[in-house]
């Protein structure tokens, strides 16, 4: 498909104009020249000449726009993902030279939409990724046209330049989420509960329940506090963290991202994903790794033992492991349940997404009426998301979903299927 694409931008005559100079040229011969008719030899005559005028001019604005020196758009070495950024390229709106217009859109790297602003009588570029990447060259699709749509010609031009694209941001993560993902892996009684009285206080954040808000304590000095139980688990020290690529892997991706960033696994932690041997212990040696599983959703999963085992080889055998992975179904399931049948450690599953297709049924009883969307992307269905988490809970995995644009979180459960 890409090589007849470039074939046909070397063609300047398009389908309509084509038809356009055979109706003329066959009407000028036919009744313009044989049967002597001067309106239709006029008339063909003066089709003719539009079109070779407006092939004229798409051809030579082409070949200008193919050999001069273009202006190389200012290069952001780093950006993140669906939010416009401007590159710095633009190019003259051509409103001085008559039927002649263009347009231009990324032919590499794929995924990136191409919005033209214009300032000043130029046409200046904004773009917007859709996911997460690592490009080392960009491909401009320059487009010149007529407005008649009769000649069309299109002109690539490469730009080099490594460029990082990090994964969007969704909401910030609630103090229960965080609280969720930190967990602890020691209890300070075998026969104790995992939290005491409810004896410490802080201020409330959102996703607090209401029932812990002290209201006494508002009313007197108008600072919302909400009580903490006692804890009885002590933050694990040593955490195991591993990103599974696959389609649909943009969300879990952004939540591990925001979970680093935010200090949520402590001093002391092992970053891994797929489509790298080496582990990250920094931020910024995570960074690299969330971009670059992009490109290794063919083989998701498939570096996860290799992970564990090179965690276990460092006396990391029995550390706590969180794993983040995309709601949607795919290749990267089946190698994960082997290595979390065989681990005995605590492991929890991650599964990122942008919202859930509920069933016609749900309504606001539904348990899961939170994470009901009406939107216009599609949404994974709630269905194919239980039966992942049954999969992965039949593993030994506690499973649990993370919602990106909203920010909440449920615990799968076996209890929710149905």
């Amino acid at each position: 498909m890409t090589l007849w694409r470039r074939l046909l931008d070397l063609v300047p005559l398009t389908g309509r104009g084509a038809l356009v100079v055979a109706a003329a040229g066959g009407g000028l011969w036919s009744y313009g020249v044989r049967q002597q008719d001067l309106v239709l030899y006029v008339a063909g005559w003066g089709t003719l000449g539009i079109a070779a005028l407006a092939l004229l001019l798409v051809v030579t604005t082409a070949l200008v726009l193919r050999w001069v020196r273009l202006p190389v758009g200012a290069l952001q070495p780093s950006c993140e993902a669906e939010q416009p950024i401007e590159t710095g390229f633009s190019l003259p709106a051509l409103s001085g030279i008559p039927l002649v217009a263009f347009r231009w859109e990324w032919a590499e790297p794929v995924g990136a939409t191409v919005e033209l602003v214009t300032r000043q009588g130029r046409l200046c570029e904004r773009v917007v990724f859709m996911e997460r990447g690592e490009h080392r060259q960009t491909v401009r699709r320059i487009v010149v046209e007529d407005v008649l749509g009769l000649a069309r010609m299109a002109v690539r031009r490469t730009e080099p330049g490594l460029r990082t694209v990090l994964p969007a941001r969704g909401r910030a993560l609630t103090v229960p989420l965080m609280q969720a993902l930190v967990g602890g892996d020691r209890v300070s009684h075998p026969a104790g509960p995992p939290v005491g009285d409810l004896i410490e206080m802080r201020r409330y954040a959102p996703g607090d329940p209401m029932k812990r808000i002290l209201w006494k304590t508002y009313a007197k000095s108008r600072s919302l506090m909400v009580r903490l139980p006692e804890r009885a688990v002590e933050p694990a020290q040593r955490t195991l963290v591993y990103l599974v690529a696959g389609e649909g892997d943009e969300p879990a991706a952004a939540l591990v991202r925001m979970a680093i960033e935010a200090g949520l696994f402590g001093d002391e932690w092992r970053f891994g994903a797929d489509g790298s041997s080496s582990d990250a212990r920094r931020l910024e040696e995570a960074l690299p790794l969330i971009v670059r599983s992009q490109a290794a959703r063919a083989v998701g999963g498939q570096g996860f033992a290799d992970f564990l085992e090179r965690a276990a080889n460092e006396g990391q055998r029995g550390a706590r492991c969180v794993l983040f992975a995309p709601a949607q179904g795919g290749p990267w399931l089946e190698p994960l349940l082997e290595p979390l049948q065989r681990r005995r450690a605590a492991i929890s599953v991650v599964l990122g997404m942008d919202g859930v297709a509920e069933r016609r049924e749900a309504t606001w009883r539904d348990p899961r009426w939170w994470i009901l969307r009406r939107e216009s992307q599609p949404l994974i269905p709630a269905e194919q998301i239980d039966q992942i988490s049954a999969r992965l809970s039949g593993a030994g995995a506690r499973v649990m979903w993370v919602d990106r644009r909203s920010g909440r979180h449920r615990v799968w459960t076996a209890r929710r299927m149905g």
